[in-house]
């Protein structure tokens, strides 16, 4: 029985294990699939709302941002969507701008598709086009409820008031976005958004804003924007008197008339931030706000204010504390400074604001005592700042830049402001002493700006038994010395936390300030340009600067770069040491510099070649600049590989040979100046894939060869300059990058036609294709390049007429066809552009242009200021264009060595600003015009070799011209030609019959017969003259049709009367 009982209870106990070990894998199978089923949400979003993402892309027609949906598994790692980074819910998505309005109707939403993003916080569907919601699909069909729901953003589309219907189940929503939709009228805003914080229906044409009743609807509601709203602003101001808890408004861009301007806000009393900027007011907009008692911030940045101000006009805003007028429009300077009266006011900004004149009385600026920032910059005062500026003792910010103040610091009222921190006086008339002593009591003084001022040595000895009480952050300083410069202020030399420092163009000279970098191991930014430093200082073996922009350029610095400066300065991103004396070779450590981002060596005596390491260890490079200095060699080397080289400047050196492959490896190269050096070969088919070159120079070098076709591909480019090497071949007639704006091929071997050439580039203002073999016609496409400012030509073998297309060339300034074959007339709407030019940088180069009997080169401001046209040496013909005498602003005309013929235009009188004339070597006929003798400015004047007839003017100024300039013109008499214009002695009368019979002293017969005999030796002699002289034979040819007819009657008349006179005694 025992037995029995314990073989029973061995077989329960058996079963009871049995029993349990079989629950324990129950639990660990459940427990494995819910650590498998939380190992896959903690790995990815949930399947649900992976598929419900899905959905989504082929709603848009713009979803090319959507392409990698689906891509990856995991849904949160998709653009435009945030997961929570635990569960791995989608909380935010930002699908707005992916519908094409242009190519779309408008689009009513199914807002069911969002309900399965359930912990969703965030959703933005601006500039969809959404037109409304689909009915009965709204956020608050089915179970599930957007309840996380905090931020909706549904701006930029069509949606009109009732889109507010749809947002009643969106509890939690905080922040709601519909500016730039279709609301109108009468706005009435949910009972149910009772958490709404932030509302923007700005840019909706609204007349009235309706709240519910409930006191708590909208009592969380602190920010409302609305800007550029309706056009009824009374009824709209009037209707904010139940957002009795707003704290921010915002009215920005809108128009208040000066009624809705002086309507008194007094429903509005939480209201600290009010928004007005770019808006139009009346000035009495002050009047209207003081109901706003808890205002702390004004903003009427841009505002266009109506009248002007008035005594009162500004009241005791007691706790506004920010006013900022930037950029709006006061009209009376002395009023609305005298009438400033806010006593809690901290920061007043009138940047820009219209301010002028003499600030002496500024009695309401001088009261604002608790006055921490006043920015006064960018206005018109003058003069000197006015005394009780001194009661703002709690000033710590003063921006006075860009007037015309023109006090000594030293005697300013600015020297009793001892709090402030931040000092800004640039571009004024102030006198600086460069030791800044008056504000060595400025224990605060962080920041000190003083550029372009005038600059003036005080007395250095008092500032050495001196010391400053500030350590500066920042110091600039620059403008004017006339004597010789001082050495670095003392003051520095007790400063040991710059970050910046720019002491430029006062003239300071000694060696590198070293020391300057050992006191301020933070200093970030050394400007020391154009003063006169002289030389580098001595660096110890472990000297390490964290400088990283230094700029020394134009100073007086001689010697080597020291070899290891790369080691000194290895944080360096900009280094600047352009036109000093440096001489030497650039020290391989400068690869050690691999930080650089930009360095200018230009223009110094520099020799060798450039280092490798430079191209090796500079990684970082995009500007390298080494122009005018000697270095030579092969350009670069195989290894180059300055990948990210934007600019490379390496013109006016020896560097020889071909230009290297290892540009290729510099595929953001967008300026490229190789020019004035010794480079040969022909030009790299490579550069045609170099398609980011914007700015090409390869002039002044021994190229050869054609210009690759495969220039055709360089679509970006604005400057090429192949001049002066010796280039054959034609334009490839593709060449013609639409953004072109320069292009120079002069003094090469180019032949054949234009073609298409540069036709398709219309935004062209310098052509100069001069000194070629180029043939042809005058191209008609050139009448659409409408910005073209410089036409040269010259010395070219171009022939035909000047087609009608080139009288639409209304902006040129400068046009020389001269040493061509143009023949015709030359068109009577030729037009100079008046007041010069397209201005040109000096970078950009110059233009070569002949005047006063020699060729200058014209750049920059001279070339915007020089105009001129030159025809010479063409085959035009006919009558000189009277139009041309128009052009007052003209400084050069030449159409010398023509056919031209007729008189000279009288108009040419109206040429006040020509200072080379010169019509020589053509047919013209007549007089000299009287009025050219009051051309005053003409230096050069030619009519040589002409037809012309008569007195050359007597006007002091045309008698400084010597004899060469008239000579050739047989019929011209006066200074400074040896023929006299006085009357000639009258030919003796003619004796009667009886007379000869009676023994007269001279029988007419004789006289008359020794008469014909004369005009036949002259005329023969004429003929001899016409077979040696070409040009003669080519003026007579010119005119024999011209003058047949008036000379046959001449010769008839003059013939019989001879006949009659001889025979008449014989019979």
């Amino acid at each position: 029985m025992d037995m029995l009982f314990f073989n029973i209870k061995k077989k329960r106990k058996k079963k009871r294990k049995s029993m349990e070990l079989r629950a324990i894998l129950w639990v660990m199978v459940v427990m494995m699939l819910v650590i498998g089923k939380e190992w896959k949400s903690i790995n990815g979003c949930l399947d649900h709302e992976r598929i419900a993402l899905l959905q989504l892309p082929p709603l848009f027609n713009n979803s090319h941002n959507l392409l990698d949906w689906g891509e990856k598994s995991n849904c949160c790692e998709w653009e435009r969507v945030v997961c929570e980074n635990s569960t791995k819910r989608v909380i935010e998505l930002h699908i707005s701008n992916l519908r094409d309005y242009s190519l779309t109707e408008e689009w009513y939403v199914n807002l069911t598709m969002f309900l399965p993003f359930q912990k969703l916080q965030f959703l933005s569907l601006s500039g969809n086009n959404i037109a409304g919601f689909v009915q009965d699909k709204g956020f608050e069909s089915g179970r599930s409820k957007l309840s996380n729901l905090e931020f909706l953003d549904l701006s930029a589309n069509n949606l009109n008031n009732s889109v507010l219907t749809f947002l009643r189940a969106l509890p939690s929503l905080i922040f709601l976005g519909l500016r730039y939709n279709g609301l109108g009228g009468t706005v009435h805003i949910q009972d149910t958004l009772v958490n709404l914080e932030e509302l923007d229906i700005s840019r909706n044409s609204i007349k009235e804003f309706v709240a519910p009743n409930d006191d708590k609807s909208l009592s969380n509601l602190k920010v409302l924007s609305m800007e550029g709203v309706g056009t009824d602003k009374i009824k709209l101001l009037q209707s904010m008197g139940s957002l009795l808890f707003l704290k921010t408004l915002n009215l920005r861009t809108n128009i208040f008339n000066k009624t809705a301007t002086t309507l008194r806000l007094h429903n509005l009393p939480n209201v600290e931030e009010l928004v007005l900027d770019d808006s139009t007011v009346h000035t009495s907009i002050f009047q209207s706000l003081d109901g706003l008692t808890s205002l702390k911030n004004l903003s009427l940045v841009g505002t266009q204010f109506n009248g002007k101000f008035a005594a009162g006009d500004l009241p005791n805003f007691k706790n506004l504390e920010v006013l900022n007028m930037s950029y709006s429009s006061i009209l009376n300077t002395d009023e609305f400074l005298q009438s400033i009266d806010m006593n809690a006011l901290k920061i007043l900004v009138l940047r820009s604001s219209g301010l002028n004149g003499i600030m002496s009385v500024a009695k309401g600026l001088c009261r604002l005592r608790r006055l921490e920032v006043l920015d006064l910059s960018n206005n018109d005062l003058v003069g000197n700042l006015p005394k009780c500026l001194s009661n703002l003792t709690y000033l710590r910010t003063l921006d006075l830049s860009y007037n015309q103040f023109t006090e000594d610091l030293a005697e300013s009222p600015i020297i009793s402001l001892t709090s402030i921190q931040e000092l800004s006086l640039l571009e004024n008339n102030f006198k600086i002493p460069i030791s800044l002593g008056p504000f060595f009591n400025f224990t605060g003084l962080k920041i000190f700006r003083g550029d372009n001022n005038s600059i003036y040595d005080d007395d250095l000895e008092l500032a050495r038994s001196l010391f400053p009480k500030f350590q500066l952050n920042t110091i600039s300083l620059s403008g004017y010395y006339a004597n010789v410069g001082p050495a670095f202020p003392k003051f520095l030399y007790y400063q040991h936390d710059l970050e910046h420092v720019s002491i430029y163009n006062v003239s300071m000279k000694g060696e590198f300030p070293h020391w300057l970098l050992k006191n301020n191991t933070r200093l970030k930014v050394l400007d020391l340009g154009s003063n006169s430093l002289s030389r580098f200082p001595n660096f110890s073996n472990d000297y390490k600067s964290y400088l990283e922009l230094l700029d020394l350029s134009n100073n007086l610095i001689y010697g080597d770069i020291p070899m290891d400066f790369g080691a000194y300065f290895q944080n360096l991103k900009d280094l600047s040491m352009a036109s000093n004396q440096i001489r030497g070779k650039i020290p391989p450590s400068v690869g050690d510099m691999s930080a650089l981002e930009i360095m200018d060596l230009s223009d110094n005596k520099l020799f060798g070649e450039i280092p490798k390491l430079l191209g090796i260890g500079c990684l970082a490079l995009h500007t390298l600049v080494l122009s005018g200095n000697s270095l030579e060699g092969d350009l670069l080397f195989p290894d180059l590989n300055l990948t990210e080289l934007r600019s490379l400047r390496l013109d006016g050196n020896k560097f020889s040979g071909k230009i290297p492959d290892s540009l290729t490896n510099s595929p953001f190269l967008a300026i490229l100046d190789l020019s004035k050096n010794n480079f040969s070969g022909h030009i790299p088919k490579w550069m045609g894939s170099m398609t980011s070159l914007v700015d090409l120079r390869l002039q002044n070098n021994n190229l050869e060869g054609q210009i690759p076709v495969e220039f055709c591909q360089l679509q970006n480019l604005e400057i090429l300059d192949l001049s002066e090497n010796s280039i054959s071949g034609s334009i490839p007639s593709c060449f013609s990058p639409p953004g072109l704006l320069m292009v120079r091929l002069s003094k090469n071997k180019l032949q054949g036609t234009l073609t298409n050439a540069f036709s398709s580039s219309p935004a062209l203002l310098l052509i100069d294709l001069s000194n070629n073999r180029l043939t042809g016609s005058f191209p008609d496409w050139i009448g659409g390049l409408f910005e073209l400012s410089y036409l040269l030509l010259n010395d070219n073998y171009f022939g035909g007429e000047l087609p009608y297309t080139f009288c639409m060339l209304d902006q040129l300034s400068l046009i020389n066809l001269s040493q061509n074959n143009f023949t015709g007339t030359i068109p009577d709407c030729l037009y100079i552009s008046p007041g010069g030019g397209i201005y040109f940088p000096i970078d950009k180069g110059s233009v070569e242009f002949p005047t006063k009997r020699m060729s200058y080169n014209y750049g920059g401001e001279l070339l915007y200021m020089m105009s001129g046209i030159d025809l010479s040496c063409n085959n035009f013909l006919g009558h000189i264009p009277p139009n041309i005498g128009n052009l007052t602003e003209i400084h050069a005309l030449n159409l010398s060595h023509n056919n031209l013929s007729g008189p000279i235009p009288a108009t040419f009188g109206n040429l006040k600003q020509v200072e080379s004339l010169d019509l020589s070597n053509n047919l013209l006929i007549g007089n000299i015009p009287p009025m050219l003798g009051g051309l005053s400015s003409l230096a050069i004047f030619s009519v040589a070799n002409n037809n012309l007839s008569g007195q050359v003017p007597t006007t002091p100024h045309f008698t400084t011209f010597n004899e060469s300039s008239f000579q050739g013109n047989p019929l011209l008499c006066g200074k400074p030609l040896p023929r006299s214009c006085l009357s000639r002695p009258a030919m003796p009368r003619a004796l009667d019959n009886s007379t000869e019979e009676d023994g007269g002293f001279m029988d007419m017969r004789y006289f008359y017969g020794s008469l014909i005999a004369t005009y036949g030796i002259t005329l023969l002699g004429f003929v001899m003259v016409l077979l040696i002289n070409p040009y003669w034979r080519q003026l007579l040819f010119y005119h024999i049709e011209k003058w047949t007819t008036s000379s046959y009657y001449f010769f008839v008349d003059s013939f019989h009367k001879m006949l009659v006179f001889l025979w008449k005694p014989m019979s």
